[in-house]
């Protein structure tokens, strides 16, 4: 972040887009405990490292966003898809808190969201 500040003055609007699904995740029962790990450090781990490093300096510059990717199965599911569906649960609480929190520092956090997308398709190709 110290690249950022020094080549750009400051910093406005951070963007936290990750997507951690694979076809090694399943259901709860049979997925591999490495692969729930993995979805959580994809997903939710690095929107935190992104907003713990990036916030501050959104806060120097006087305020701006924060946009999170989530997705729709958050409120849906998505059958074969759990440790994905729960990182993104997670990312979606913290969302929440972030925003609560960063308010009082005229920092909007939110989130963009995008529907559930067949991955067999994309995955065959």
């Amino acid at each position: 972040m110290a690249t950022v500040k020094e080549r750009f003055g400051a910093l406005h609007v951070l963007h936290n887009s990750v997507v951690g699904s694979t076809l090694a995740d399943g259901q709860v029962t049979e997925v591999d405990d490495s692969e729930c790990w993995r979805c959580m450090t994809v997903d939710v781990f690095s929107m935190f490292l992104g907003s713990k490093y990036g916030i501050p300096l959104i806060m120097e510059a006087g305020g701006g966003s924060v946009i999170n990717m989530t997705a729709n199965l958050v409120l849906t599911g998505l059958a074969g898809r759990d440790c994905y569906a729960g990182a993104k649960g997670a990312v979606a609480a913290m969302i929440n808190s972030m925003a609560v929190e960063y308010d009082r520092h005229k920092i909007r956090v939110n989130a963009r969201s995008f529907a559930n997308v067949d991955q067999t398709q994309a995955c065959a190709a």
